[in-house]
């Protein structure tokens, strides 16, 4: 029996395909350079400060205060300072903290460096050699920079497509020898899932650990008298839209030093939804008496309400790229760990199991056969993808509610929103079906020998578990088809031909779906079951049974076919 895919298979891709593939990878690579460009530029800028010569300097203005300029409403509040240095007998004097510093929403860090460089006291600055007039008193974060990774990714995938898109394609092997080698795709997909999952523990930790950390450990500090100063709702705008937060200023008093604080509650961001911090704000007008709760070890630090907000629910949506990133980083762990399988060895079957099959075909008895895939396994991917897709959208789904809620609705991002909203519908009722489907009847298949040669005869049982009343037809066929993989640009394409089909039942009759029994012949001069890093030749039981508004049963159970037994004549 002649086996290999059709020709049409290994036909490489046509000329426009190669053009529309390049396009895309072009596009690809032109973001990571634009992004990458971005972020190279911000860290070079902030990294010049670290070449600066270092040089002592004298506090003599330092204070914590409300911005004069009404336009900086995100972030109201800041740390003003000057200081004065020499240089080659020269005095300067410069009022620059940071070069990246522009205020802050919370006026407990801008008290926090106004206490760390009291007036009097003598600091370190950083001087511009080439213009000794320009000094700063603290170097900018490079944080930043870690965020390369992401259009390096981009670079990567742009520039490999490109060059994959265009060079001769080799069409997929069928060496019987081949053994499996790592795979080129698998660091690049490590690196990706590594991306996930440092991104979402990052975002998790900020956004719910740290908060809810603070949360517990505000239950041992200090009740403390305090006066409201000054309430109202802070709005921060951005590319993203428009997003809000309480902006509460009290003075209260610890050890006879006054302080002040902003901090409402440890919500760790702001978020949409004006009219429900508005209302929080209403509660405390000026010249309000009431209490705040006091870190006992840092008196800056002080909170209006313990109570547990709402809004740090959002800090849970993390969770969804950490279990893409962890599972996607466990499967290629498994994927890499999984042993090699030459032409005559099938993975599950022992050395020991197929010397005794060669002595006696029947000396392991029957054998149940699992199904490929586990209907739990189908769930909580469908999860996954259902919970990634929605958590994303429904982001930008509440701004949009809250833009028509405070009269500022937007109609062409609205119309923008709706396919992803029902594409999040559908993965939704896709979940909900698999989630039905795991009370469905389960086949049960058990064959003998368990691992048949050409030539031989498989007897084969099935029998439906679970309640089978409803179903109206059922199909059970053995299959054989050939896999071949291979690389379309950045794409891992999986070409499948089936080459025997052998229908076993065919029923509508109650008691034949219920159980049944068969005898099958293999052909002789059929392929036995393989594996290889490109290459697989799969026997499987194929069953369908259809099941009026329910979910219908569809599932595989592979069979391994060994190769035909050596003769004493056969050459070795």
């Amino acid at each position: 029996m002649r086996i290999g895919l059709p020709d049409r298979m290994a036909r490489p891709p046509s000329l426009v395909a190669r053009i529309a593939e390049s396009f895309f990878m072009a596009l690809l690579l032109a973001a990571g350079l634009f992004f990458g460009g971005l972020i190279i530029r911000d860290v070079s800028a902030k990294a010049a400060t670290r070449l600066w010569h270092q040089t002592p300097c004298r506090i003599v203005a330092s204070e914590a205060h409300e911005k004069r300029d009404d336009k900086y409403t995100g972030k109201p509040y800041t740390f003003s300072v000057a200081y004065t240095y020499e240089l080659d007998g020269t005095a300067y004097t410069s009022s620059t903290y940071r070069r990246d510093y522009d205020g802050t929403a919370d006026f407990a860090e801008a008290e926090a460096l106004a206490l760390k460089y009291p007036v009097g006291s003598q600091q370190t600055c950083y001087v511009d050699l080439a213009n000794p007039a320009q000094a700063v008193l603290a170097h900018a974060s490079l944080l930043i920079g870690v965020f390369i990774v992401l259009p390096a990714i981009a670079l990567v995938l742009g520039g490999c497509g490109l060059v994959a898109a265009w060079r001769p394609r080799r069409a997929p092997s069928h060496s019987l020898t081949e053994r499996k080698q790592p795979s080129k795709g698998t660091l690049v997909g490590a690196l990706f899932f590594s991306v996930f999952l440092l991104a979402g523990a990052g975002f998790f930790y900020g956004l719910f650990l740290r908060p809810a950390a603070q949360l517990i450990d505000a239950r041992q500090w200090l009740k403390t008298p305090c006066v409201v100063l000054s309430s109202r709702v802070l709005s921060h705008s951005d590319g993203d839209g428009t997003t809000h937060s309480i902006d509460i200023l009290y003075r209260y008093q610890v050890a006879g030093t006054t302080h002040r604080s902003n901090r409402y509650d440890f919500t760790p961001a702001s978020s949409s939804g004006r009219r429900r911090k508005q209302t929080v704000v209403d509660r405390y007008p000026q010249g309000t008496r009431t209490f705040c709760y006091v870190d006992p070890d840092d008196p800056t630090e002080a909170v209006l309400s313990r109570s547990f907000p709402l809004s740090m629910l959002y800090g849970l949506l993390p969770l969804v790229f950490i279990l893409i990133g962890g599972g996607g980083l466990a499967f290629l762990a498994v994927a890499a760990l999984k042993p090699d399988a030459v032409g005559n060895t099938h993975p599950w079957l022992s050395n020991q199991a197929a010397a005794l099959l060669d002595a006696d075909p029947d000396a392991l008895g029957p054998a149940t056969l699992r199904p490929e895939t586990s209907r739990r396994l189908h769930v909580v991917g469908r999860a996954i993808l259902a919970l990634g897709w929605n958590g994303g959208v429904a982001v930008f789904v509440a701004h949009c509610v809250d833009g028509w809620l405070q009269g500022r609705g937007n109609w062409l991002i609205t119309v923008f929103l709706l396919p992803f909203v029902g594409i999040g519908i559908w993965l939704i009722i896709a979940l909900v079906g698999r989630i039905l489907a795991l009370f469905s009847p389960r086949p049960a298949i058990t064959v003998c020998p368990p691992a048949p040669r050409p030539g031989d005869t498989l007897d084969v049982q099935w029998t439906l578990l679970g309640c089978s009343d409803t179903i109206q037809h059922l199909t059970l066929a053995l299959e054989a088809r050939e896999e071949a993989t291979y690389s379309r640009g950045t794409d891992s394409v999986t070409d499948k031909h089936t080459f025997f089909t052998l229908t076993i039942a065919d029923t509508a009759d109650h008691y034949e779906m219920l159980s049944g029994h068969a005898q099958v012949a293999i052909p002789p001069d059929t392929m036995h079951s393989f594996e290889s890093d490109h290459n697989k030749i799969v026997w499987t039981f194929t069953v369908h049974a259809d099941i009026p508004r329910w979910p219908d049963v569809d599932e595989e159970f592979p069979l391994c076919v060994l190769p035909q037994a050596a003769t004493p004549g056969d050459a070795t």
